[in-house]
């Protein structure tokens, strides 16, 4: 007669990796027509919080036609940059100060509980005096870094292109983001940004306008970490069903 215990310890650390396979969830979604508030998930409320979108309005304050480079749309679901406020680059090493910041910060984990984050999606596009100009969206974070190779994602709007669905990976699939984002622990507070950049001949028109659209949502999850004894009893439950299927066989 085969004792059914150790197939229970199998059944467990199967249970176990297809919980640590199910698909991530919305942690925050920044409300774009709500200037910006950070809406954090029920699910997350006790572990996650978030502050504002911020376009940095005052500290760009207003180009020479008196427009205001960076703020909320009055008319849409948007936050925007003028082109009046960009360089030519998006990259934070050529000094330009055309970026768009979000935040969260991590306290209420249980001890054996940690926090990965998945990816950042949002709509990019441009809009207005868009004839031969080219725009650019670069996207960075403080857990990696601002130098050019720390750039998390990037995308080029041009011709015919001027309207792209951005989903930012955060996971180990991204070479540049690594394992940066996974096993967030209390504590931890992580702030990103999106830089803008415009070349072309109305790379210095105030209605030649990148705007990042909808709503922007931070994806992950919380997952929970076993203790070492998890792991003896999984890898024990493992072996003994490897042994009971060989006599089996055998």
């Amino acid at each position: 007669m085969i004792k059914l215990q150790p197939f229970r310890l199998v059944i467990g650390a199967l249970f176990i990796s297809f919980c640590s396979s199910l698909p991530a969830s919305t942690i925050v979604t920044y409300k774009l027509a709500d200037n910006g508030n950070g809406i954090v998930a029920p699910s997350f409320s006790s572990v996650v919080s978030a502050g504002e979108y911020d376009p940095r309005t005052s500290a760009l304050g207003t180009d020479g036609s008196g427009s205001t480079i960076s703020g909320f749309s009055t008319q849409s679901t948007n936050t925007y940059m003028r082109a009046t406020g960009t360089t030519v680059s998006s990259l934070p090493s050529s000094g330009t100060n055309a970026y768009h910041t979000f935040a969260i910060s991590i306290a209420g984990l249980a001890v054996d509980e940690v926090l990965d984050l998945t990816s950042v999606s949002f709509r990019y596009y441009a809009t207005g005096s868009t004839s031969s100009t080219t725009f650019t969206m670069s996207f960075f974070s403080d857990a990696v870094g601002f130098a050019d190779p720390d750039r998390l994602g990037t995308q080029t709007l041009s011709g015919s292109t001027l309207d792209t669905a951005q989903v930012i990976d955060l996971t180990s699939s991204n070479s540049v983001a690594g394992t940066a984002f996974t096993g967030l622990t209390n504590g931890t507070d992580i702030e990103f940004s999106i830089y803008f950049g415009d070349t072309g001949s109305n790379a210095n028109n105030t209605n030649a306008i990148n705007r990042i659209g909808q709503d922007l949502v931070i994806s992950g999850d919380v997952r929970v970490v076993p203790e070492p004894s998890t792991y003896a009893m999984i890898m024990a439950g493992l072996m003994a069903g490897s042994v009971l299927l060989r006599r089996r066989l055998s």
